[in-house]
């Protein structure tokens, strides 16, 4: 290929010359812009760093552009949505500076507690005064570390041997942490009412932009100070600019700008196409403010470079930009394109044009909001079982996609839909008892004893009821489910097409392995081995409906049909049981048992299962030649 690799010095250009036996190579010192793109029209890969813009007015001219392999692990700087369009690959560089970032983090912050830069001028002025210098231990201090990611683990590992405090707020916390580094996760307001010092670790972007806002500042306790090595647009700089002035902050320590490029040399704004809109004026002056404050520290973007990771970030991009040469490529960032990914199996035009994560995930998540919203105003029997249902089968797709996800993730959210289903666990089995047991029509039991039984279980059903909304409560359910949304926005851009198309197939084989394997044993015992047939029957179905929906046609799958009809008999010998513990357990006599009804339904149960064991899935089809596709034991192992 004919690759350029921007923004770069002399002695990485020797390193990157371990490209030119295969592929024809450039260096240049210059970032990439919409002015000088038409000089590349010819180029298939691009290696960039931060200062070039890549945009739809850049991609037209360089309409042979297959690769940009950014060397950083912020994307900001490239229109993802654009590439996709036209085809172009992205990828980049995600673990490179953990230490780097952090170590830089605490240079700065000890500079301002130190008053180091004011004690050098003097010095150097020949002035031995220590008048005004006298700073601050962090021993005994409290670091709210804001986002407890790869670097802001590494922040806290430093300041703990420091002696000090840490607090920490991540949208998707890893309550693990709190037990392997000491620390406490605490929402975004309890952090920065009770640090002394915060220390910003998020990625940029539309989820984190002025998360650092004028109101956000004015939670801050007097005195105390901010550090941001992650993104400019995550602080509001003008508020910032007000909080110093006040001297609200004691300061601030900034390694981002967000006008970085015009910082350098402002003349770029009154050369021709500049047309600088007012708006990036004004965020110009804001930057020229902040870095003139008396109480700010201000370098210029360097909390990355030094040898060791410069040296990373351009080894993983050589890797990256070989791997996608030979059809595998690494470490994508946006939406990916097919066609340049050798897969197992061929996917369907349906298939290429459907992110599989998102759109299966996308109609869950609406789903558990809707159904959220009719439980928290009336908490009746059909609104129970459709959150409960909804609830299961956004953590069955989970599930099926965990091998794909980020696992810390995956698995906080998995337990928080857990956590809800079991709430709504004794609201449940109150109306299977009101189900089994109406007040008329009852066999056996006089009239009196049934209508002690409905006053019981009515009673209970409202102490549950009121106690399941306290528990999942409004702001909780609503911050749960916005949660939940930003994380499958986020990571349905980075899971690949074809790689979840084939974990799909995959943990389909294992799940419906695992199924008849249970069945052959647990079908003929008691209530609980139905309990954990179910459930993987369940789950199983859940998952199938997703894949049926995403690839499948609109006829009937008797499959499926199949599954809920085993699902549906299993629910109904376990809902008897269900009655009968609850009869014994609300003190009601009398009632009598249902043997002959559950014999009957046993014998259902049998006749379902011979008939499902003869069916063949439509997922053991190729999408695309409609041929056999091979057993679990010819495949790559079953799904975990």
């Amino acid at each position: 290929m004919k690759i350029v690799m921007f923004e770069t010095e002399a002695w990485q250009d020797v390193i990157c010359q371990c490209l030119t036996p295969l592929h024809d190579l450039r260096c240049l010192p210059t970032p990439l812009s919409e002015e000088n793109a038409n000089l590349f029209a010819d180029v298939e890969a691009i290696s960039t760093f931060i200062d070039s813009k890549i945009d739809a007015a850049t991609l037209k001219h360089m309409p042979k552009l297959r690769l940009i392999a950014t060397r950083s692990t912020g994307y900001d700087h490239i229109d993802l949505a654009s590439c996709h369009a036209a085809g172009v690959t992205v990828c980049n560089v995600p673990n490179y500076g953990d230490p780097t970032v952090a170590e830089y983090t605490f240079a700065l912050l000890l500079a301002l507690l130190r008053r180091v830069p004011e004690a050098v001028t003097r010095t150097k002025q020949g002035d031995f005064s220590r008048a005004g210098l006298r700073g601050s231990d962090l021993a005994g201090k409290v670091l709210g570390v804001v986002g407890a990611g790869r670097i802001g683990q590494r922040v806290i590992q430093i300041a703990k041997a420091f002696g000090m405090t840490i607090l920490a707020f991540d949208s998707t916390p890893n309550r693990d942490l709190e037990t392997q580094l000491g620390i406490r996760f605490v929402t975004l307001n309890q952090l920065l009412k009770r640090s002394d010092v915060v220390t910003l670790h998020v990625p940029g972007g539309p989820g984190t932009h002025a998360l650092i806002c004028e109101r956000k500042l004015a939670l801050m306790k007097p005195g105390a100070m901010l550090i941001n090595t992650a993104r400019a647009d995550i602080v509001d700089t003008e508020a910032l600019i007000r909080s110093l002035s006040e001297n609200r902050l004691a300061g601030a320590a900034l390694d981002v700008f967000s006008q970085e490029t015009w910082l350098q040399d402002e003349a770029e704004i009154f050369r021709p196409n500049a047309d600088p809109s007012l708006a990036s004026l004004r965020m110009l002056a804001a930057d020229r403010a902040v870095i003139s404050a008396p109480n700010v520290i201000a370098s210029a973007h360097i909390a990355y470079d030094t040898h060791e990771a410069i040296t990373r970030i351009l080894n993983v991009t050589l890797s990256n930009i070989a791997a996608f040469t030979v059809g595998r490529p690494e470490n994508l960032v946006g939406l990916p394109v097919g066609s340049n990914i050798k897969g197992r199996a061929a996917l369907t035009g349906q298939a290429q044009n459907t992110q599989c994560f998102g759109a299966a995930m996308g109609v869950l998540v609406d789903d558990v909001r809707h159904y959220s919203t009719a439980f928290l105003d009336t908490p009746d029997a059909a609104c129970v079982h459709a959150l409960r249902g909804a609830l299961r089968r956004t953590r069955a797709c989970l599930l099926m996609f965990k091998p794909l996800l980020p696992a810390e993730d995956c698995r906080w959210i998995r337990q928080e839909l857990g956590r809800l289903t079991r709430q709504l666990g004794p609201l449940r089995d109150l109306d299977v008892l009101m189900m089994r047991h109406p007040s008329n029509g009852v066999a056996g039991p006089a009239v009196a004893e049934t209508e002690d039984l409905k006053a019981a279980a009515s009673s209970a059903r409202v102490v549950a009821a009121a106690t399941a909304q306290r528990r999942a409560g409004a702001a909780r359910l609503t911050m749960m489910i916005a949660g939940l949304e930003d994380w499958v926005r986020r990571q349905s851009s980075a899971v690949i097409d074809e790689a979840a198309w084939g974990q799909m197939v995959d943990w389909l084989w294992a799940a419906d392995a695992r199924v008849k394997k249970a069945g052959g044993h647990d079908i003929y015992r008691g209530t609980k081995a139905r309990h954990r047939l179910r459930r993987l029957i369940r789950t199983l179905r859940y998952n199938c409906e997703v894949h049926s929906r995403l690839f499948g046609s609109d006829e009937e799958n008797s499959y499926i049909a199949a599954l809920n009809h085993l699902h549906v008999l299993l629910g109904e010998m376990n809902d008897d049981a269900v009655g009968d513990r609850l009869v014994h357990d609300l003190a009601c006599t009398g009632l009598g048992s249902r043997k002959r009804a559950a014999q009957v339904r046993a014998r259902d149960l049998q006749g379902a299962w011979a008939d499902f064991e003869g069916l063949q899935p439509e997922w053991t089809l190729d999408a695309a030649t409609n041929t056999h596709q091979p057993t679990p034991t010819e495949r790559r192992g079953p799904a975990t």
